[in-house]
């Protein structure tokens, strides 16, 4: 008997061993997450490589730039991850693509606060829009993580609205570095409607109202025990939130 316990233990414990690790490497190469993927920051940073990913194999331009910007703001949320960072976005990008719904019930059980996930699509469409655009393969799987992390359709074009705007501002930069005149986007006040989740015939207090929920929900002060970057994220939503109350009150009142 002692010598079947033996055995049994020798073999056995690899053997079982074994056989989960083919489970588990089944499910991954299916592109779905397995149970065992349990909550820690350096598996929530294995989903955002994961679905980020998605996203730079989408489009064939502006992929290495794109990659370089999803590094450097990594590197900065997750330092403890950064020696893994290139090694599991090359596995993302030449690996099966994960499936969307298995990564975001990933995020939507593992967090809670709307704000953290509504981060998350704030960056993602931050990398896609890198170049200063968004083509149409990009937004559809946009929408659907942010469809998945329970993001409405308001909030969803709230974040596009403020990339947007943000982009032109810093073209402006540009072209006022240059000398050069330009012109004011068309139809600015659609644009900072937008960003307010409010439709662009709005009364100033429909405004307010939306304005300040809006604070109360991406204010910086929410995401101080989160990473620098992610700071950093939070800090330009909110600007572009104030920006464009700014420019209702200006016009309104």
């Amino acid at each position: 008997m002692g010598l079947e316990i033996f055995i049994a233990v020798v073999f056995g414990i690899p053997l079982i061993a074994f056989i989960w690790y083919i489970v588990v490497s089944m499910y991954w190469s299916l592109g779905i997450i397995p149970k065992t993927f349990t909550y820690n920051k350096d598996n929530l940073c294995e989903i955002i490589i994961l679905l980020s990913a998605l996203i730079i194999r989408s489009e064939r331009k502006d992929q290495v730039e794109k990659a370089q910007y999803m590094g450097t703001y990594l590197r900065k949320e997750f330092p403890e991850y950064n020696e893994y960072i290139n090694g599991s976005y090359a596995r993302a990008r030449n690996g099966t693509p994960i499936k969307i719904k298995s990564a975001c019930n990933w995020i939507n059980k593992n967090i809670g606060y709307n704000s953290d996930k509504s981060q998350i699509v704030y960056f993602l469409v931050a990398l896609a829009m890198v170049d200063g655009r968004m083509n149409s393969r990009e937004k559809k799987i946009l929408k659907n993580i942010a469809t998945q992390l329970k993001i409405d359709q308001k909030e969803f074009d709230s974040i596009i609205a403020g990339h947007e705007e943000a982009y032109r501002r810093k073209q402006e930069r540009q072209r006022e570095a240059n000398k050069r005149v330009h012109r004011p986007t068309q139809n600015k006040r659609k644009q900072m409607a937008r960003i307010l989740e409010v439709s662009e015939n709005a009364s100033f207090d429909e405004i307010k109202k939306a304005y300040r929920s809006m604070v109360k929900l991406h204010h910086p002060d929410r995401f101080q025990n989160n990473g620098p970057e992610q700071i950093k994220l939070a800090q330009e939503r909110f600007i572009e939130i104030q920006l464009a109350y700014e420019y209702f009150e200006n016009l309104l009142n």
